[in-house]
């Protein structure tokens, strides 16, 4: 949250948690952590220039 309340953002975020909590059973943490390992990308991809004078 850009140029919000802080208070606000945490308790977002700790509501989310807690869903995540109730629904799986398991730690919030431990589920977010896989969340973003299944959004990374799998490798880099670095742009070539090609051709030129």
């Amino acid at each position: 949250m850009k140029e919000g309340k802080k208070s606000t953002a945490q308790r977002i975020l700790y509501d989310a948690f807690q869903i995540i909590e109730d629904r799986l059973k398991k730690p919030p943490l431990e589920a977010f952590n896989k969340a973003i390992e299944n959004v990374k990308p799998e490798l880099e991809v670095k742009s070539r220039r090609v051709g030129g004078a």
